[in-house]
């Protein structure tokens, strides 16, 4: 990727989203933080390996297009991160930062924060507490959270993705959740430092047509057991450490 000036803060938004980059301009005017869109990729790109038959094997079904984008945003994010040996906020253009949190955050983060840090989620997930960063709880999920609204990754945990994702066989928050597979732990900042805005996504809608038969479930049952069977264990595990 073409070097550029580094940001502290990667905003990921589609090119065309004119108004909603004008919206986030204006709520991060003077804001301290040093920040710059991210432009939003449609399509796979450079190191992604899509095949649909594979994601259908152990996904169950085939990826739509907005998810394949949103995946080859991250993966390209991914990738700078690593070639600039320098960690980042990465939000949505449709949140609510709060700018002096992630002023005092940034400032130590490089030295204090997991290499993968969800400053948003959606999904009441359990989890362990950790820590304290910043006045504000560590957790570490033991379930899927979902959704990748605002996050803080550093070069480690690029590189893992980097390494361990590039076969794209389900969408990106659920690739990235899998810390059981990928070895980049599941953590979170409570209360979250970002307020997502209510409106459509962008993205688009996530919901794919039933493609399951039951002849087709039947056949995927012994990995999806096995699956779970390794997920389960991984969890135990994290339940018992003390770190």
């Amino acid at each position: 990727m073409p070097e550029q000036e580094p940001f502290d803060v990667y905003v990921v938004s589609l090119s065309s989203s004119v108004a909603r980059r004008a919206e986030f301009t204006a709520r991060a005017n003077n804001c301290g933080v040093r920040w710059t869109f991210f432009d939003a990729l449609r399509e796979p790109c450079e190191g992604m390996i899509y095949r649909p038959a594979t994601a259908r094997k152990i996904h169950g079904r085939v990826l739509l297009p907005q998810e394949l984008g949103c995946y080859a945003s991250n993966f390209n994010l991914w990738k700078m991160v690593v070639a600039g040996n320098r960690g980042g906020v990465v939000p949505e253009d449709d949140v609510i930062p709060d700018w002096t949190f992630l002023q005092e955050f940034l400032a130590i983060a490089n030295r204090a924060a997991p290499s993968y840090l969800r400053l948003y989620s959606s999904y009441p997930a359990p989890f362990i507490r950790r820590g304290m960063l910043c006045g504000r709880h560590i957790l570490e999920y033991l379930r899927h959270p979902f959704r990748t609204v605002a996050h803080y990754i550093d070069p480690r945990a690029a590189k893992r993705f980097l390494e361990h994702l590039a076969e794209v066989v389900r969408p990106v928050d659920d690739a990235m959740d899998r810390a059981w597979e990928h070895g980049v732990r599941n953590f979170r900042l409570f209360p979250c430092p970002v307020l997502e805005r209510y409106g459509k996504s962008t993205i688009g809608d996530r919901r794919a047509p039933d493609q399951w038969s039951l002849r087709f479930q039947l056949a995927r049952l012994p990995r999806r057991l096995a699956a779970i069977a390794y997920k389960e264990l991984y969890f135990l595990g994290r339940r018992l450490s003390t770190k």
